[in-house]
Protein backbone atom coordinates (compact mmCIF):
# COMPACT_ATOMS: atom_id res chain seq x y z
CA UNK A 1 0.00 0.00 0.00
CA UNK A 2 2.80 2.42 0.84
CA UNK A 3 4.55 1.79 -2.49
CA UNK A 4 1.29 2.28 -4.45
CA UNK A 5 0.60 5.54 -2.63
CA UNK A 6 4.18 6.70 -3.28
CA UNK A 7 3.99 5.90 -7.00
CA UNK A 8 0.65 7.69 -7.26
CA UNK A 9 2.04 10.71 -5.42
CA UNK A 10 5.16 10.94 -7.59
CA UNK A 11 3.15 10.67 -10.81
CA UNK A 12 0.50 13.18 -9.68
CA UNK A 13 3.04 15.70 -8.35
CA UNK A 14 5.22 15.33 -11.44
CA UNK A 15 2.33 15.92 -13.82
CA UNK A 16 1.14 18.93 -11.80
CA UNK A 17 4.55 20.62 -11.60
CA UNK A 18 5.11 23.94 -13.32
CA UNK A 19 7.99 22.52 -15.41
CA UNK A 20 5.94 19.58 -16.68
CA UNK A 21 3.10 21.92 -17.62
CA UNK A 22 5.46 24.20 -19.53
CA UNK A 23 7.00 21.20 -21.31
CA UNK A 24 3.55 19.79 -22.16
CA UNK A 25 2.45 23.14 -23.55
CA UNK A 26 5.56 23.35 -25.74
CA UNK A 27 5.33 19.75 -26.98
CA UNK A 28 1.56 19.49 -27.40
CA UNK A 29 0.82 22.95 -28.69
CA UNK A 30 -1.78 25.40 -27.39
CA UNK A 31 -4.87 23.58 -28.70
CA UNK A 32 -4.02 20.16 -27.23
CA UNK A 33 -2.66 21.71 -24.03
CA UNK A 34 -6.15 23.06 -23.28
CA UNK A 35 -7.06 19.51 -22.21
CA UNK A 36 -4.05 19.12 -19.88
CA UNK A 37 -5.87 20.27 -16.73
CA UNK A 38 -8.73 17.87 -17.47
CA UNK A 39 -6.18 15.08 -18.05
CA UNK A 40 -4.59 15.89 -14.66
CA UNK A 41 -8.02 15.82 -13.01
CA UNK A 42 -8.76 12.40 -14.52
CA UNK A 43 -5.35 11.03 -13.43
CA UNK A 44 -6.04 12.30 -9.90
CA UNK A 45 -9.54 10.80 -9.82
CA UNK A 46 -8.65 7.42 -11.34
CA UNK A 47 -5.48 7.09 -9.24
CA UNK A 48 -7.34 8.04 -6.08
CA UNK A 49 -10.10 5.51 -6.77
CA UNK A 50 -7.43 2.90 -7.45
CA UNK A 51 -5.84 3.59 -4.08
CA UNK A 52 -9.21 3.33 -2.34
CA UNK A 53 -9.75 -0.01 -4.10
CA UNK A 54 -6.37 -1.24 -2.82
CA UNK A 55 -7.18 -0.09 0.73
CA UNK A 56 -10.36 -2.15 0.56
CA UNK A 57 -9.00 -5.30 -1.09
CA UNK A 58 -5.44 -5.81 0.17
CA UNK A 59 -4.95 -7.96 3.30
CA UNK A 60 -5.15 -5.71 6.32
CA UNK A 61 -5.04 -5.58 10.12
CA UNK A 62 -7.16 -3.31 12.29
CA UNK A 63 -5.23 -0.84 14.46
CA UNK A 64 -8.25 0.56 16.30
CA UNK A 65 -11.96 1.15 16.00
CA UNK A 66 -13.65 4.07 17.74
CA UNK A 67 -16.69 3.31 19.80
CA UNK A 68 -19.10 5.44 21.77
CA UNK A 69 -18.90 8.31 22.61
CA UNK A 70 -15.94 9.13 20.33
CA UNK A 71 -17.75 8.22 17.15
CA UNK A 72 -20.34 10.87 18.04
CA UNK A 73 -17.54 13.44 17.81
CA UNK A 74 -15.73 12.26 14.69
CA UNK A 75 -18.65 11.65 12.34
CA UNK A 76 -20.23 15.14 12.73
CA UNK A 77 -16.79 16.69 12.10
CA UNK A 78 -16.44 14.52 8.98
CA UNK A 79 -19.86 15.74 7.80
CA UNK A 80 -18.74 19.34 8.38
CA UNK A 81 -15.52 18.64 6.45
CA UNK A 82 -17.51 17.25 3.53
CA UNK A 83 -19.79 20.30 3.56
CA UNK A 84 -16.78 22.62 3.86
CA UNK A 85 -15.07 20.91 0.95
CA UNK A 86 -18.19 21.31 -1.20
CA UNK A 87 -18.49 24.97 -0.16
CA UNK A 88 -14.87 25.68 -1.11
CA UNK A 89 -15.36 23.95 -4.47
CA UNK A 90 -18.46 26.07 -5.08
CA UNK A 91 -16.52 29.25 -4.25
CA UNK A 92 -13.86 28.50 -6.81
CA UNK A 93 -14.87 27.81 -10.37
CA UNK A 94 -15.30 24.01 -10.34
CA UNK A 95 -15.48 23.85 -14.14
CA UNK A 96 -12.21 25.76 -14.42
CA UNK A 97 -10.58 23.80 -11.60
CA UNK A 98 -11.29 20.47 -13.31
CA UNK A 99 -10.22 21.76 -16.72
CA UNK A 100 -13.59 21.39 -18.42
CA UNK A 101 -14.08 25.12 -19.00
CA UNK A 102 -10.66 25.41 -20.68
CA UNK A 103 -11.80 23.08 -23.46
CA UNK A 104 -14.56 25.51 -24.40
CA UNK A 105 -13.11 28.85 -23.23
CA UNK A 106 -9.33 28.57 -23.64
CA UNK A 107 -8.82 32.28 -23.00
CA UNK A 108 -9.57 31.70 -19.29
CA UNK A 109 -6.16 30.24 -18.48
CA UNK A 110 -5.93 31.55 -14.88
CA UNK A 111 -8.59 32.79 -12.48
CA UNK A 112 -9.04 36.53 -12.77
CA UNK A 113 -10.13 37.17 -9.19
CA UNK A 114 -8.37 36.00 -6.05
CA UNK A 115 -11.00 34.45 -3.78
CA UNK A 116 -10.34 35.41 -0.14
CA UNK A 117 -13.84 35.28 1.34
CA UNK A 118 -15.97 32.46 2.73
CA UNK A 119 -13.85 29.38 3.41
CA UNK A 120 -10.79 31.25 2.12
CA UNK A 121 -11.25 33.80 4.89
CA UNK A 122 -9.90 31.24 7.40
CA UNK A 123 -7.41 29.19 5.41
CA UNK A 124 -5.75 29.47 1.98
CA UNK A 125 -6.46 25.85 1.01
CA UNK A 126 -9.80 24.91 2.61
CA UNK A 127 -10.43 21.90 0.36
CA UNK A 128 -7.11 20.36 1.36
CA UNK A 129 -7.69 20.76 5.09
CA UNK A 130 -11.23 19.37 4.75
CA UNK A 131 -9.90 16.27 2.97
CA UNK A 132 -7.15 15.79 5.56
CA UNK A 133 -9.51 16.08 8.51
CA UNK A 134 -12.02 13.76 6.85
CA UNK A 135 -9.53 10.94 6.25
CA UNK A 136 -7.79 11.23 9.62
CA UNK A 137 -11.09 11.17 11.54
CA UNK A 138 -12.15 7.78 10.16
CA UNK A 139 -13.63 5.78 13.06
CA UNK A 140 -11.82 2.67 11.82
CA UNK A 141 -8.03 2.69 11.38
CA UNK A 142 -6.20 -0.18 9.67
CA UNK A 143 -2.64 -0.38 8.37
CA UNK A 144 -3.90 0.15 4.80
CA UNK A 145 -5.94 3.19 5.80
CA UNK A 146 -2.97 4.55 7.75
CA UNK A 147 -0.68 4.16 4.72
CA UNK A 148 -3.30 5.84 2.52
CA UNK A 149 -3.71 8.72 5.00
CA UNK A 150 0.04 9.31 5.29
CA UNK A 151 0.40 9.26 1.51
CA UNK A 152 -2.52 11.64 0.96
CA UNK A 153 -1.15 13.99 3.65
CA UNK A 154 2.24 14.13 1.93
CA UNK A 155 0.65 14.57 -1.51
CA UNK A 156 -1.65 17.36 -0.32
CA UNK A 157 1.23 19.16 1.42
CA UNK A 158 3.36 19.01 -1.74
CA UNK A 159 0.35 20.07 -3.81
CA UNK A 160 -0.32 23.04 -1.54
CA UNK A 161 3.30 24.21 -1.79
CA UNK A 162 3.23 23.90 -5.60
CA UNK A 163 -0.10 25.70 -5.77
CA UNK A 164 1.29 28.50 -3.63
CA UNK A 165 4.05 29.05 -6.22
CA UNK A 166 1.53 29.09 -9.07
CA UNK A 167 -0.76 31.54 -7.25
CA UNK A 168 2.17 33.85 -6.48
CA UNK A 169 3.05 33.89 -10.19
CA UNK A 170 -0.58 34.54 -11.12
CA UNK A 171 -1.49 37.18 -8.53
CA UNK A 172 1.85 38.58 -7.39
CA UNK A 173 1.77 41.03 -4.50
CA UNK A 174 -1.97 40.54 -3.92
CA UNK A 175 -1.36 36.89 -3.09
CA UNK A 176 1.78 37.66 -1.08
CA UNK A 177 -0.30 39.96 1.15
CA UNK A 178 -2.97 37.28 1.49
CA UNK A 179 -0.27 34.77 2.51
CA UNK A 180 0.81 37.08 5.33
CA UNK A 181 -2.70 37.25 6.77
CA UNK A 182 -4.16 33.77 6.26
CA UNK A 183 -2.52 30.42 7.13
CA UNK A 184 -1.93 27.82 4.43
CA UNK A 185 -3.50 24.70 5.98
CA UNK A 186 -4.32 25.26 9.66
CA UNK A 187 -7.41 27.52 9.85
CA UNK A 188 -6.69 30.85 11.49
CA UNK A 189 -9.83 31.51 13.49
CA UNK A 190 -7.99 34.09 15.60
CA UNK A 191 -6.69 36.20 12.70
CA UNK A 192 -7.99 39.47 11.32
CA UNK A 193 -10.07 39.34 8.17
CA UNK A 194 -7.92 39.82 5.05
CA UNK A 195 -8.62 42.95 3.03
CA UNK A 196 -10.46 42.41 -0.25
Amino acid sequence: MISATTVYGVIRSGLASWRTRKLAKRLLGEKVYRAYRLFLTLVTLIGGLGLIYLVDTLPDVKIYSLGMPWILLTIPVQVLCFAGGMASLRQTDLWDLTGIRRLFRPEKEEPQVLVISGMYYWVRHPLYICVLLFVWLMPLMTWNILAFNVGITILITIGAVNEEKRLLKSFGEEYAEYQKRVPMLIPGFWLKRPSK
